[in-house]
Order: structure tokens, then C-alpha cells, then sequence
């Protein structure tokens, strides 16, 4: 038995445009994001929360 943990509180989402292509992703900001991604990176836009 383990436990499990929602992060989305403080995860923030973001669409990602890259090689002409958007996806959606969760990170606690955009240079982590950047870090996790391979290959350019044309747009970041971040989506707000309601």
C-alpha cells in the first residue's frame, strides 16, 4: 500500500509549440519545462487557472 499525492495545485499548465506541433504539459514553471524538453522549443504560452 502506498500513498498518493495530487500536485496540481501547484503545477501550472502550458501549451508547448514544437516542430509546428502544440501539447499540453504540467510544470511548476517555464524553465523547468524548458529543461525537460528536447529540441527547440518555438512558443510557450501558459494557461491560467479559474
Amino acid at each position: 500500500m502506498g500513498y498518493r499525492f495530487d500536485f496540481m495545485d501547484v503545477l501550472k499548465k502550458y501549451l508547448v509549440n514544437q516542430y509546428g506541433h502544440w501539447a499540453e504539459y504540467y510544470a511548476p514553471d517555464r524553465t523547468s519545462l524548458r529543461a525537460y524538453l528536447y529540441g527547440s522549443v518555438n512558443q510557450i504560452v501558459e494557461i491560467p487557472k479559474h
